[in-house]
């Protein structure tokens, strides 16, 4: 046995395997929600927060708030001056190429608040169709100037929340429309944000405990 080939060979596996837990780990910056269908018609959702620093870099807070080995990530207090939520739809199933997405009755309502304070705005729905098995598609965005929309308000500390609401249709098609379905929705997300100073930061403790 030529020990050192097996030595290499250890290696590249060892490698192999440290890349392929940094890939699933590097996907992991959204939630997933299923739409609770069967078979043949279901599919995904996936959210995600994405905040932006003072610097114009950005961070997604699903990593802030479930940091894992090997891609841990933390925050040190940086400055931030939008927060912005996005929505995917993943269709997946059988028999059908097209999943007719039916967002009449559903929107997100953001709000900002200190208990005191409050806004709120409501973004509504529309109608869109997936490719079934064809992947991630892109739904919607909700960004949030939250340095602006806070410039003003007291020092204190504010729930941000994303809240969808009402309701998501779903049905396959191909030629022949299949049967519809009711959608189970994305959770709200929320996150706490502190304006001290004029400027605006993360309350990562008070988000964490929300999640």
């Amino acid at each position: 046995m030529n020990l050192k080939l097996v030595g290499i060979g250890a290696v590249v596996i060892a490698v192999i395997a440290v890349a392929g837990i940094a890939t699933y780990y590097a996907m992991e910056n959204e939630w997933f929600t299923s739409w609770g269908g069967d078979d043949e018609t279901n599919g995904t959702w996936s959210d995600e927060i994405i905040l932006t620093y003072a610097d114009g870099t950005t961070e997604s807070l699903q990593l802030l708030v479930d940091s894992q080995w090997p891609l841990t990530v933390e925050y040190h207090g940086e400055v931030i001056t939008d927060i912005e939520y996005q929505l995917s739809g993943e269709s997946t199933g059988e028999g059908f190429t097209t999943c007719h997405v039916d967002f009449t009755n559903f929107s997100v309502d953001l709000s900002v608040s200190n208990g005191v304070h409050f806004e709120t705005w409501e973004y509504v729905g529309f109608s869109k169709d997936l490719t079934v098995n064809g992947g991630k598609t892109f739904i919607l965005s909700i960004p949030l100037e939250i340095d602006n929309v806070l410039s003003g308000w007291p020092f204190s500390n504010y729930l941000v929340r994303f809240l969808p609401s009402g309701s998501v249709m779903y049905r396959g098609e191909n030629g022949v429309a299949g049967e519809w379905y009711s959608a189970t929705l994305p959770p709200s997300r929320d996150l706490w944000v502190d304006r001290v100073a004029g400027t605006i930061t993360l309350d990562l403790a008070s988000t964490t405990a929300e999640y």
